[in-house]
């Protein structure tokens, strides 16, 4: 019979899970008694979940006790959440907004990355010390 490996992967993961689903059933009534937003709630259950309340959640012992390897953690799951927000916001727009906002898009994306790019570029290249 197989068991259960109580390792801090399994324990994330079950984490994280479970508190999805607890989320997804109990934010809508949150938001519409105390008239919160969704990323209140988050803070709030974060900080409750976090080392400095009740330790469930240890990032870094889950890293093993490397900074780096937290930092490479944390940037990846950063990655992960944003692309997933940026395509459902793309999903929920309704289907005449590009025709109606084109003017504003193609500023920002014409010009505007075009003047972005090189400020973006240099930051980093200073950063890695390669432009001084």
């Amino acid at each position: 019979m197989p068991t259960l490996s109580l390792v801090n992967f399994n324990i994330v993961c079950a984490t994280l899970g479970g508190f999805i689903s607890i989320f997804g059933l109990v934010s809508y009534l949150l938001k519409e008694r105390f008239y919160l937003s969704e990323a209140s709630i988050s803070t709030v259950a974060g900080l409750i979940f976090s080392p400095h309340a009740l330790n469930w959640i240890r990032p870094l012992e889950y890293a093993r006790n490397s900074e780096e390897d937290l930092e490479t953690i944390t940037l990846y799951f950063t990655r992960l959440v944003l692309g997933v927000q940026l395509v459902l916001a793309g999903v929920q727009l309704p289907s005449k907004y590009l025709w109606m906002e084109r003017k504003s898009l193609a500023i920002l994306i014409g010009p505007g990355n075009h003047q972005v790019f090189p400020y973006t570029h240099f930051a980093h290249c200073k950063k890695a010390s390669i432009v001084k």
